[in-house]
This record gives C-alpha cells, sequence and structure tokens, in this order.
C-alpha cells in the first residue's frame, strides 16, 4: 500500500499542471492590460541642472513627466500565478478634469520597463521613456494613466 503512495501522488499533480494548463494557459497570447490607474500629474519645483518636472503618485507608483516629454516610473507588480508572466509598465498622459476621471488621452501607451515574474513573485519595476504626442501636449497634460501589460501566465 505504501509503495503505491508516490504513484498516486504524481498521478493527482499530473492532473492538475493538465487542467491548468488547458483552462487557463494565456502563453501564446497577446499582451493584456492587467492594471490600469488615473492619476493627476502635480507641478514640482525643478532639481538643480534638470528641466522642470510634473509628478504622479499613488500607492506604490512614483513617477514624473518633463517638458521635452521624458518621463520615469518606479511601481510595485505582483504575479499571483506559479508559472511566468512578463510584465511591462508604462504610462500615458492626457488632460482632463482635477479626479482624472474625463480625461483626453493625448499620447499613446509608452511602456520602459519589462520583467519576468514567477512563482506568485512581487517585483519594482523602475523604468523610463519618451512621450511622442506633438511638442504642445505636454505642458497641457495634467493626467498620466499608469499602464501595466503582461503576456503569458497572468
Amino acid at each position: 500500500m505504501y509503495r503505491l503512495l508516490p504513484l498516486v501522488v504524481l498521478i493527482f499533480s499530473t492532473g492538475c499542471a493538465t487542467d491548468e494548463m488547458a483552462g487557463t494557459d494565456r502563453s501564446g497570447g497577446e499582451a493584456r492590460i492587467v492594471r490600469q490607474m488615473d492619476l493627476p500629474l502635480v507641478g514640482a519645483a525643478p532639481a538643480q541642472g534638470q528641466a522642470p518636472r510634473k509628478t504622479f503618485q499613488a500607492r506604490s507608483v512614483q513617477g514624473w513627466l518633463d517638458a521635452t516629454g521624458a518621463w520615469g516610473m518606479t511601481t510595485e507588480v505582483a504575479h499571483s500565478r506559479g508559472r511566468c508572466g512578463t510584465y511591462e509598465t508604462g504610462i500615458q498622459i492626457g488632460k482632463g478634469d482635477a479626479a482624472c476621471t474625463r480625461v483626453d488621452w493625448l499620447s499613446d501607451p509608452d511602456f520602459g520597463s519589462r520583467r519576468t515574474q514567477c512563482n506568485a513573485a512581487t517585483l519594482i519595476h523602475s523604468g523610463a521613456g519618451t512621450i511622442q504626442p506633438p511638442r504642445s501636449a505636454v505642458p497641457e497634460a495634467n493626467c498620466v494613466r499608469v499602464l501595466v501589460r503582461c503576456t503569458g501566465a497572468c
């Protein structure tokens, strides 16, 4: 009886893996947005020798945007699955009301970090890039959309 225990454990664990892969595998598809947050851009005093920046922040997100369209962001990304997913973080800028609930988006999303996460890991993503809207759009922007997208087992 005890000699069969390893065989039973092997059969059950294989069955679980097969069910999960057949039912919920997203590893072959396109990237999908898994988190989106709209935040106000706030003017900040320029650091010595740097262009003036607007900043944004929320729980686990901090970032900035300068007048040239350059941006940087640090955010925490949680992966809740055992199998791996590849996450990218980015921003989009827009003009809207003070709460950023009704926004006209002035740029396409720009992604600045890409990391693969496995085994229910939470990692800090730090990335930067340059928004490519018309130059006049950056001074008008008062909202930012923080985006996290994923491919694989998300």
